[in-house]
């Protein structure tokens, strides 16, 4: 089970607010268990691991998601999978908003583009 999430019993001294399903976990820096907020989350935990791998700029949630979905999709995953793992309700959400079309035609296409717009040195490293 992912770390900040447990199931609860009657019996856990660990458990010193039952309020919250998914808390975070104690620190040094502090010692109760809040429910996890999604922006604190988020910079704490995915802002400086997507810096750390040259990701930068506004990046979100959704902007994950919709890279998860597209991703999912180009592997060749049933978009009724993607639905399931993404959580919508159906499967047109995840048709139409969440996922892209990954083919070699439009890959080819915006290289061609980005070879354009870079210097010769960047561009090589993109096709």
């Amino acid at each position: 089970m992912p770390s900040g999430t447990r199931q609860t019993s009657e019996n856990d001294s660990w458990q010193s607010n039952p309020r919250w399903l998914f808390h975070s976990c104690p620190s040094a820096s502090n010692s109760s268990h809040e429910p996890y907020w999604p922006g604190a989350l988020f910079r704490a935990q995915l802002k400086p691991g997507l810096e750390a791998i040259g990701i930068r700029g506004d990046v979100g949630w959704h902007t994950l998601r919709h890279t998860f979905g597209t991703l999912m999709k180009a592997n060749g995953e049933d978009i009724k999978t993607i639905q399931e793992l993404l959580r919508h309700a159906n499967y047109r959400v995840t048709a139409d908003v969440y996922t892209q079309a990954m083919t070699p035609a439009k890959r080819q296409a915006q290289t061609k583009v980005v070879r354009l717009i870079l210097p010769r040195k960047a561009a090589q490293k993109v096709g």
